[in-house]
């Protein structure tokens, strides 16, 4: 019972408190915010070096894909220019017209000689490649 009366008396004295501020709390209350605005930065901190950190790793990567795409036209030009330069496309048209012409059409309707050009191309494009370090 002793316990119920005091809880009832602690829980009471908050109809004690004013509601309207005192003007003389001015400083008091200034340095109340000033210790809340305190808190809330250092408790903002961690969450933004957070959010810094992932940005200059989001923009890191996003830097080196942009550097390997560039790179990998790079590697297609040469590679084209390296497969002009060595007859490569006339040697498969000259081996593709020695074929009777049944199998050449059939070929060519399947879109068989596009893949055998878009193989050997990338074969020379993994050559080149292959020189530049990757």
């Amino acid at each position: 019972m002793k316990i119920l009366l005091f809880v009832i008396c602690f829980f009471s004295f908050s109809v004690f408190a004013e509601t309207v501020p005192n003007e003389n709390q001015e400083g008091v209350n200034w340095f109340i915010e000033l210790f809340n605005d305190i808190y809330e930065v250092l408790e903002h901190t961690p969450n933004f070096i957070e959010k810094i950190f992932a940005y200059i790793i989001e923009f890191t990567v996003y830097i080196k894909f942009y550097l390997m795409l560039h790179t990998l036209e790079f590697a297609y030009g040469v590679a084209q220019s390296l497969i002009v330069n060595i007859g490569l496309d006339s040697l498969i048209a000259d081996s593709i017209s020695n074929l009777p012409s049944d199998y050449r059409n059939t070929f060519q309707a399947m879109g068989f000689l596009k893949g055998i050009t878009i193989i050997c191309e990338a074969y020379a494009v993994r050559f080149v490649l292959n020189f530049m370090g990757w």
